[in-house]
């Protein structure tokens, strides 16, 4: 069942001490390129603790992060998602973010896994913690 934005962050929000270790950040993103495949805004769950996390944007529903910090204490984000073009064809993507809460900035690139499409879709933009 898909859950809207405002439903997922008032659960969020309400879960309180339950999460004191989960960071949630709400980011606008600028796609490079017009055919839609960067959403305009995603909600990342973080657990620092357990390393789960999620990404929920308008084109999918929250999908299962595989988490990493790097040296320089960023986000590296990769999860995948089922996505349908204007065609009606289905579309398995696999997304990659990289988000940087000293300077509350994301930039997320997308790959095609099955299809050979020359375009490489790709957004940056800033985030806000909501909770955390």
């Amino acid at each position: 069942m898909r859950i809207g934005f405002t439903s997922f962050l008032a659960a969020v929000l309400l879960a309180g001490n339950a999460i004191a270790e989960t960071k949630v950040y709400d980011c606008a993103v600028n796609s490079r390129e017009d055919s839609g495949w960067i959403a305009e805004h995603y909600i990342f769950t973080l657990d620092d603790a357990t390393k789960q996390s999620t990404a929920e944007s308008r084109h999918h529903d929250a999908a299962p992060v595989e988490m990493k910090i790097d040296r320089k204490q960023r986000y590296k984000l990769t999860w995948r998602a089922n996505l349908s073009g204007l065609s009606g064809r289905h579309y398995n993507m696999v997304y990659r973010a990289t988000l940087n809460p000293a300077q509350n900035t994301v930039k997320i690139y997308a790959k095609f896994t099955n299809a050979s499409l020359g375009n490489r879709p790709s957004g940056s933009g800033t985030c806000k913690v909501i909770s955390g």
